[in-house]
């Protein structure tokens, strides 16, 4: 009898045990599911900041300088217009066309036929508005699906519609915010700032010149690694880091270039063409030939203001080995920054001892920023 009680107890001891083991298991598996739940809402919270993050930088280095750098530039050329300065005025509304028509030429170049001669000259009349449009195109469509297109987090090439995009406003950055730059400095240094403001003197002078100057450094950060591999461009951070580094050789040639038109007036075409013959000469020394679609006198171009190789076919790397772009540009780089300096350099010089002897005072070509006797201002 006994023994069967003993029996009985044990075995209710067991159940209790097993109840037990049971509530523990329940419970550790539900610590658990929150835990993964947890776990998986910072993630989902994790990927959302970064997607925020990843939109953010497209909208402030990609969408606000296509957009804003022709805007300020129409705002400052209305501006001119409205103070009465028509010849400022009508230069800087003109640069805004100039991508449009440099765009058509190209096209027009790439196959010489009469239906590509009717597109070039719509291009032409209608760029001005189509190439921001086309360009701000692209870059929405990366804004609207930022971790499908930044190939740096999926590590697939960048799509087509982007590629145009990079192209367009490159186009954009050599010819018209390089142009918007110089043509702002040399009014600062024939007429000053304008009268008529709504915040300060100059506003939309100054507003201009910061907005292009931007411009131009993305424009430079972009192309340095674009030109390597239009699928696979650098990141925001290398081109931040390489407009930087191009920063210096932007304000030499700006001021340089600047200084020379005021003072040489027609005769800046000179030395321009001075430099773009050198660079069309250095092009074809750093290994750019004729088989790259005008590379050499795209190259001769849009290395006036920013030491720049820019080849147009170089679309999926099967011109050149990608290995091969880097040395290219290194050598073109350092021979396309001697001969600019060397030329500005004599340039600034002549302008210096002309109109600091006197010979400034006997031709009006040679004349201080201030008329004096002798000279027209």
């Amino acid at each position: 009898m006994d023994i069967e009680l003993e029996n009985i107890r044990a075995v209710e001891q067991s159940d209790e045990n097993q109840t037990v083991g049971s509530d523990n298991v329940d419970q550790s598996d539900e610590a658990q599911a929150v835990t993964v739940k947890k776990n998986k809402g910072g993630a989902k919270w994790g990927q959302r900041l970064k997607i925020f993050l990843l939109r953010l930088k497209i909208f402030l280095f990609n969408i606000c300088p296509t957009a804003l750098d022709p805007i300020t530039d129409v705002w400052n050329g209305v501006k001119f217009i409205q103070a009465g300065d028509y010849a400022w005025g009508s230069m800087c509304l003109g640069l805004t066309a100039e991508p449009g028509c440099v765009w058509a030429l190209m096209l027009f170049l790439s196959e010489r036929t009469c239906s590509t001669f009717l597109l070039s000259a719509l291009v032409a009349v209608l760029g001005w508005i189509g190439l921001p449009i086309w360009t701000l195109y692209g870059y929405c469509r990366q804004l609207v699906h930022p971790e499908s297109v930044d190939h740096q987090t999926t590590g697939q090439p960048i799509p087509k519609s982007l590629q145009r995009s990079i192209t367009m406003k490159c186009l954009e950055g050599y010819v018209e915010a390089a142009g918007q730059l110089v043509l702002n400095i040399a009014i600062l240094l024939v007429a000053g700032f304008q009268k008529e403001f709504f915040l300060f003197e100059g506003e939309a002078q100054i507003i201009s010149i910061f907005i292009s100057l931007l411009s131009l450094l993305k424009t430079a950060g972009d192309n340095h690694f674009f030109q390597r591999s239009r699928r696979y461009p650098g990141s925001f951070a290398e081109v931040a880091k390489a407009g930087i580094t191009f920063l210096p050789d932007i304000i030499f040639r700006v001021a340089g270039y600047s200084i020379v038109i005021v003072y040489l007036r027609f005769l800046c075409i000179l030395p321009l063409a001075v430099i773009i013959v050198c660079n069309y000469v250095l092009a074809g020394k750093a290994g750019i030939t004729k088989y790259h679609n005008h590379g050499k006198a795209a190259t001769a171009a849009v290395s006036l203001v920013i030491p720049s190789v820019f080849i147009a076919d170089f679309d999926d790397d099967t011109r050149l080995p990608t290995f091969a772009m880097p040395k290219i540009q290194q050598s073109y780089y350092k021979m396309n920054r001697n001969v600019a300096a060397t030329v500005l350099f004599l340039c600034v010089g002549l302008v210096t001892f002309l109109v600091n002897s006197d010979y400034g005072d006997s031709f009006e070509l040679f004349c201080h920023i201030h008329s004096k006797p002798g000279c027209s201002s």
